[in-house]
């Protein structure tokens, strides 16, 4: 499998938060999302974090489908590049930061107008997640027919669907998504892809290279 991601991105690493700083560092930051550390991965720089060893051991399969949700990202970020795509994951929150210099300079009125900001606006990063939500779920669909596992789509789309009214995710969209996620579903359950993109190509090339050792082997390398 990584020998497939790394033709890609040759300098992809797996890492962990539990023995990373930096992910303690923003877990304190991301007081309100409590699961941070423990049941979500994250991408930085060229790294994806997982929870901990003990938790990729748990369950290759999930690993495996958030690799997937993750590359999705990386693509995407170098498509629009990272600064913009950075950008979207924290907009319009980033404009609250705009308060201190605002209220340095006694612009009052201003300063507390952008505290606005940090309420939990709808924000485009949601628009990246569902691609890579729907992507997640290609993939396990793809892995299900080569493994044969226990797999509800149904129900792992609805979970899903759940994270954009969170708090995890900051209620970064409360609007209803179904419908994007029923029409994908009814593509990917025929073996079509959700939506159109040249990853999907390699996304099938990085499916039926997967090795189950492989990816321990990564969690039991100190």
């Amino acid at each position: 499998m990584f020998s497939e991601i790394k033709k890609v991105y040759p300098n992809i690493e797996i890492k962990f938060k539990n023995e990373s700083k930096l992910m303690r560092f923003l877990g304190v930051l991301l007081f309100f999302h409590k699961d941070f550390m423990t049941k979500y991965s994250t991408i930085w720089g060229n790294a994806i974090y997982f929870p901990s060893r003990e938790w990729l051991r748990e369950d290759p399969i999930r690993a495996y489908s958030i690799i997937i949700h993750e590359l999705t990202h990386f693509f995407d970020r170098d498509k629009v590049g990272k600064y913009i795509f950075n950008f979207a994951y924290f907009c319009p929150q980033i404009f609250g930061l705009l308060y201190l210099p605002l209220h340095l300079f006694h612009f009052d009125i201003a300063s507390y107008i952008v505290l606005l900001f940090l309420l939990p606006w709808p924000s485009p990063r949601a628009y990246y997640e569902k691609r890579a939500y729907l992507v997640q779920l290609y993939a396990l669909k793809k892995m299900h027919d080569k493994f044969v596992f226990t797999l509800d789509l149904e129900e792992r789309a609805s979970k899903y669907r759940r994270l954009f009214r969170s708090l995890d995710y900051y209620f970064m969209f409360p609007f209803s998504i179904q419908l994007a996620f029923d029409l994908a579903l009814q593509k990917i359950k025929k073996g079509d892809v959700p939506f159109e993109s040249p990853y999907f190509a390699l996304f099938d090339q990085i499916i039926n290279s997967i090795d189950e050792k492989e990816l321990l082997e990564i969690a039991n390398t100190e």
